[in-house]
């Protein structure tokens, strides 16, 4: 996956799907022997899809359960309440080599394009009242 869009993520819309055709497509798979027959009663209501894209919505759905539910076994104790905390995003240019079709080198090499990536990081610290970073370990004490 190349990238994510924020707000249809927090509309609950994955692999170009809302919630509610993913629901469907889970209850169908389940209950159905098999995604030809889950294909053939969407098809139905109207909703044209194929073998491999309701397979893909299916595992895609099951996946982020078992992380939900992984998730819920944590227990976070720290909390943001009272402190002064920073989110922000990073990015920095990096040059790629990709290599080339054609004709090589004198050095016997094939050419390549540095095609500029530019990868983004998401910050997320905390600060004092001064605005310097605090510690991890401080955090809890």
């Amino acid at each position: 996956m190349k990238g994510v869009y924020a707000g249809l993520v927090l509309l609950g819309i994955h692999e170009r799907c809302t919630p509610s055709l993913a629901s469907q497509v889970g209850i169908l798979a389940a209950t159905l022997s098999s995604f030809a027959e889950a294909q053939q009663v969407l098809l139905e209501q109207g909703i044209k899809l194929g073998v491999k894209v309701l397979q893909k919505i299916a595992y895609r759905c099951a996946e982020r359960a078992r992380v939900v539910q992984q998730m819920e076994a944590y227990s976070f104790e720290e909390d943001v309440v009272g402190r002064r905390v920073i989110v922000s995003t990073d990015g920095g240019r990096i040059r790629l080599r990709e290599n080339k079709r054609g004709p090589k080198t004198k050095k016997g090499r094939t050419r390549y394009n540095g095609a500029w990536r530019e990868p983004k990081l998401l910050l997320i610290y905390v600060v004092n009242e001064e605005g310097k970073m605090v510690s991890p370990r401080l955090l809890t004490e």
